[in-house]
Formats: structure tokens, sequence, C-alpha cells
């Protein structure tokens, strides 16, 4: 999401926006998840003074339920990631490859995956992040943490993991090219993961990817999918499961095309941005912040 509280200059995207299609699609499917991959912040005009509190406050709203770390969630160094972001979130934040240097583990409060039972089917959520936190603009990001390979930590975790689960959905925050990288040479993991997120790299995936293996006879799918970046679309997956094959069936993805101009702006989520940034001149993205407040709400089918 980047801390696109306003729309684009091409006036997709901006907080108001997703959120009015994020609660329309709540609303119509009481029992989905609503998943963030990760670099929710850095919008730097906006961070620099506020960081993950206008965010977290957002995301609070908007009840979601597990969130990845990305690499900006380093941003800021790992003190204030637990202090202003993992220890104020209502939700789960998740992370296995990316340790507290202080400590040897992982920052207090971050999960390495969880499972959740929905109608009683048991789905596995691990996130991974690039361990290429710093940038050539922000060259000391990640001087207070351990960073583990993302296919060392999956050989260790998936079978652990597969075990208790009979979903398996990977969080990744990293490019598409390199996850398929890993998967591709590494079957035995690639076999035991059903549904890819992800991010870092701000690819767009209308269509899922899909990884196969054929381990021992076994056809497996993995589907990978991504939905670009600062709020321009919102992916709704749904995922086809047959209790009695204990398998996966199908995964299909619909994403949402978020746009200033044809959505009307969340009001809630419209006054909380206005509670940090209540000056417009703050933001750089565009002239006039709120476009269209007399839209009437997306109609989602």
């Amino acid at each position: 999401m980047h801390g696109k509280y306003y729309p684009n200059n091409d006036s997709t995207g901006g907080m108001p926006y997703i959120a009015s299609v994020i609660k329309k699609l709540k609303n119509q499917y009481p029992d989905s998840l609503l998943i963030d991959i990760g670099d929710t912040v850095y919008n730097p005009p906006h961070d620099k003074q506020h960081h993950f509190k206008p965010m977290i406050k957002i995301m609070n709203t908007l009840k979601y339920d597990l969130a990845a770390t990305g690499n900006h969630e380093y941003q800021y160094g790992v003190n204030t990631l637990i202090n202003e972001y993992v220890k104020q979130a209502n939700f789960k934040v998740l992370n296995s490859n990316i340790l507290d240097k202080s400590t040897n583990k992982l920052p207090d409060g971050i999960l390495p995956y969880v499972i959740l039972n929905k109608n009683g089917i048991n789905i596995a959520f691990i996130s991974v992040c690039t361990t290429e936190l710093a940038t050539d603009a922000n060259p000391q990001v990640g001087k207070d943490t351990i960073k583990i390979p993302i296919t060392e930590v999956l050989k260790e975790l998936i079978p652990k993991v597969r075990a208790q689960s009979n979903i398996v959905i990977l969080l990744a925050h990293e490019g598409i090219n390199k996850i398929k990288q890993i998967l591709t040479n590494n079957p035995d993991i690639a076999s035991n993961i059903d549904v890819v997120f992800a991010g870092h790299d701000h690819d767009y995936t209308p269509d899922p990817i899909i990884i196969k293996t054929n381990l021992k006879g076994f056809e497996h799918k993995t589907y990978i999918v991504e939905m670009g970046a600062y709020t321009k679309h919102l992916g709704f997956s749904q995922i086809k499961y047959d209790k009695k094959q204990n398998k996966v069936l199908d995964f299909t993805l619909k994403p949402f095309e978020i746009n200033s101009k044809t959505i009307q702006a969340d009001p809630e989520i419209k006054q909380i941005i206005e509670q940090y940034f209540n000056n417009p001149k703050e933001n750089i993205n565009t002239l006039n912040p709120w476009l269209n407040p007399s839209l009437n709400p997306l109609s989602v089918s």
C-alpha cells in the first residue's frame, strides 16, 4: 500500500476508496480474510512525520486478519516496528526469516506462521520477506536484523506446517520471478504450497501463475498472484477445496480496480486520514485528495 492515503496522480487508489471495496466484500463474504503482503508504509512525506500510526489505525478499523512484513516495515528499525506496528495491531503480523539482531529471534510479537480454522478446514499462512532490506537511498535499513534465506526457512517450516494443515498459503514479500525460481528449483517445497500471495516487485497478475509439480505420481498446482502496489488494485481470491479428497480443486482471482472517480470515499477512513493530514497541502499526490464525494457506493457483484 506504501502509505497511499490519497489517490495517485492518475486517480487510482487511495485508502478511503479501497476501504469502500473492502467493506462491501466483507459484508457479502463474512467468512473472508483480509490480508496484506507488506510495505504498508513508506510514502516519505507522510511517514517521516507519523511512521506507522495512520496506517495501523486504518488497518485496525478495517479489521485486517493478517499482514506480512515487507522490507519497508523495517525502515525505521526493529524497535519502531515492534512498538508502533506489531504491538498496536489488532491482527496477526507474520514473518519467518528476518530476525532481531539483538535477540537472534523474530521481533517481539511477530509470528512465523499461523493456522486458522475455517468451516472445519485448517488453513496455514507462512510469511517470508526479501532479504534485501537496504536500498541505495536507505543503506542503513536492516542493520539491526539477521536475514535468513527464504529457501532455508521454507525447507524447515513447510513440512511442519503441512502436517497440521489442509491448505498452505505463502505470504511472500518477494518478487514473483524469485518465488517462481525457488518453487521450480525445490519441488519438495512447491508441492506443499497451494497458493502464494506475492509482493515487493509491484507486479500485477490478473490471471494466476501456476507452478506444476509431480512427486510420487501426484500432480500438484501452486497458484501465484500479486496485486501490484499503491492501492491500485484489490485482489479477491477464492479457493475451492474438497474435504473428502483433502485437496484444493481450484483457485480463482477477481481483481478490483480502485478508481477514485467511480468509487465513493469511505467516510470513516477519510476521517482518520484527516486527523493526521488535515492540511490538503501536505498531499503531494493530487491537488484534490477527495474526489467525487457524491458518487454512489461501489456495487460488487
